[in-house]
C-alpha cells in the first residue's frame, strides 16, 4: 500500500516538471559560489556564466 502511494506521489511530481525545469534545476546557480573560498569564487562564477541555456541545449539536442 505504501509503495503504491509513494509511486503515485512520484508520478504526480514528475508530471509537474517540464524538461526545462529539470535541466535548469541541475544547473549551478551563483549562490553556490558564495560558499567557496575567495580564490575559487571567480572561477565558479565564470563557469556559471558559460553554462548553456536550455534553449541552446535543446537546439543542440535536436540536431542529433
Amino acid at each position: 500500500m505504501i509503495n503504491k502511494v509513494l509511486l503515485f506521489l512520484i508520478v504526480i511530481v514528475l508530471n509537474g516538471c517540464t524538461y526545462r525545469d529539470l535541466y535548469e534545476s541541475f544547473q549551478a546557480d551563483e549562490s553556490s559560489c558564495t560558499e567557496l573560498p575567495l580564490g575559487q569564487r571567480e572561477s565558479c562564477k565564470k563557469q556559471i556564466d558559460d553554462q548553456m541555456t536550455y534553449d541552446k541545449y535543446n537546439k543542440e539536442r535536436n540536431k542529433l
